[in-house]
């Protein structure tokens, strides 16, 4: 289970669609924004473990983006 799975999608769409339309110029912007993603993602959570009691055991049980790795 993902904590965050919007954030999976948005990053696979953003980082995947110029690797399908051979745009690879705009790869790097696009890894820029992926690397948005991921801080606005560790902020946020950082927010919810000190504002919603809970949080800290829902993590202990779930992945942040890739199951089984991250």
């Amino acid at each position: 289970m993902l904590r965050h799975p919007g954030y999976a999608g948005s990053i696979l769409q953003v980082v995947g669609l110029p690797l399908v339309v051979n745009a690879y110029g705009v790869l790097i912007l696009s890894v820029a924004v992926a690397g948005l993603f991921i801080h606005r993602l560790l902020w946020e959570e950082e927010w919810l473990m000190n504002n919603l009691p809970g949080y800290e055991a829902y993590i202990q049980r779930t992945w942040r983006l890739i199951p089984g790795v991250w």
